[in-house]
Order: structure tokens, then C-alpha cells, then sequence
């Protein structure tokens, strides 16, 4: 009995723990790393009703560009808008398909993880990026991505725009011209088109534009931050 309660606690930690310490030491490298750029990350969609076409006219304004992580479940039913993001130079990852807690079910994340990359790839140009969802990786979830070649991607600051109550929109620039940049996660999963949530994320993805011109800083895509700034042999996990 002693055995097989210490096999499960061993499992538990070799399931866990490495998720854990991989997103605590990159998220400490990324914030270093991102100082002087603004990276708009959108996780979720894509939405063929909203938010997702008004935030693509709100980049188009303002010359900048985006990455998506895109839900497979999603994407499948809005091929054209997939075809779109790539035809105006936005940025393409990997979300998984159904959005499977990786903490929750571990094994069920996993083949969601595989068939998530599986879907975007097709839209996808150069190494597989990848989010995993509500950022709870696992050893499991680890390894799998690492036999594709994707990197993780996570973020420095939480816009809160999927909460039930959105924060205050100044606190996130306060947060964000405090860090000098940053990677700023937010979403265009479906949504009603004067939906609080959309306001906010629009909002706050127009101030932040702003903000990162006054400051002079970099807005680009993930990958270009990461083909600027990683190795792809030495680090596939940002």
C-alpha cells in the first residue's frame, strides 16, 4: 500500500511539477527579453461574427500586426477568416482544439494539444507556436509539443478581458508602460458585438497601439520576437 501511495505521489509531481517550473523560469525570461516591444497576443478564436473581424480592422488602422492562437474547433468553421489573418500578415498558433484543461484531464490535453497543431498547421508558416490553455502544461503536454517542434508561448500580463468583470483598463497600461512592453494576452472567442468584453478588448487593443507609439516601442508578432531573439536549438519552450 506504502508503494503504491508513493507511486501515485511520484506520478503526480512528474506530471506536474516540470509544467510548473518551465512557465515560472520563461515567463521571468520573456519579461526580460520583451522590454522595448508589444507583443498583441488573442487566444480562442477565431470569431467570423466578433470580435475577431473589428480587431482586424483596428490592426489595419494602425499598421500592426498580431498573433492569433486559434481554437482547431474554431478554425475549421471559419476557414475564410483563417485565410484572411494570414493574408494580412498576422502571426498563427495553436491553441488545441476544445480548449481541454492540461490540469484537470493531463491525458485528454494531450491528443487535444496534437490535434489543435495538427488543424492550424496549414496556416501556418515556419515553426508551430503554441498556447497551451489556461497555461496549465504537463510533462505529457511538454514532450508532445516538443515532437512537433512547437514552442510554447506565454504572456507577461493578463488583460482580464475574459473575466466575468473586466478590470480597470488604465491599471493594464499602468502594468504594461511599467514592465516598458510586455506580452498582453487577450481573446475573440464569439461574442455579442456590443458585449462588454468585446468593448474592452477593443479598447484597450487601441490604447495599448498607442501606447507603444509613444514610447517608441517594437509591436510585432511572436514569431518575430522569437526569430530575433531565441535559438530554436537551444530553447523550443518560450
Amino acid at each position: 500500500m506504502l508503494r503504491v501511495i508513493i507511486g501515485a505521489i511520484v506520478l503526480l509531481a512528474l506530471t506536474y511539477v516540470p509544467g510548473v517550473v518551465v512557465r515560472a523560469w520563461q515567463v521571468g525570461r520573456l519579461r526580460r527579453a520583451v522590454r522595448g516591444r508589444l507583443l498583441l497576443t488573442y487566444d480562442d478564436g477565431p470569431s467570423p461574427i466578433s470580435p475577431t473581424p473589428q480587431i482586424l480592422e483596428l490592426l489595419r488602422r494602425h499598421g500592426a500586426k498580431a498573433t492569433f492562437f486559434l481554437l482547431g474547433a474554431q478554425a475549421v468553421k471559419g476557414e475564410a477568416l483563417c485565410e484572411r489573418l494570414v493574408a494580412e500578415g498576422h502571426d498563427i498558433g495553436a491553441h488545441s482544439f476544445r480548449h481541454v484543461h492540461g490540469w484537470k484531464h493531463p491525458l485528454r490535453a494531450v491528443s487535444d494539444l496534437v490535434q489543435g497543431l495538427r488543424t492550424v498547421a496549414r496556416w501556418r508558416h515556419g515553426p508551430a507556436i503554441y498556447r497551451q490553455p489556461y497555461g496549465k502544461s504537463t510533462l505529457w503536454t511538454l514532450l508532445a509539443a516538443a515532437h512537433f517542434r512547437a514552442r510554447a508561448v506565454w504572456w507577461t500580463v493578463d488583460s482580464g478581458d475574459s473575466w466575468l468583470s473586466a478590470p480597470d483598463r488604465d491599471s493594464i497600461l499602468r502594468r504594461v508602460e511599467r514592465d516598458e512592453g510586455g506580452v498582453v494576452l487577450m481573446h475573440d472567442f464569439p461574442r455579442e458585438v456590443t458585449s462588454d468584453g468585446v468593448r474592452f478588448t477593443l479598447d484597450l487593443t487601441e490604447k495599448l497601439l498607442e501606447l507603444a507609439a509613444r514610447r517608441g516601442w517594437k509591436v510585432s508578432t511572436v514569431s518575430e520576437f522569437l526569430g530575433r531573439t531565441v535559438n530554436p536549438t537551444v530553447c523550443r519552450l518560450v
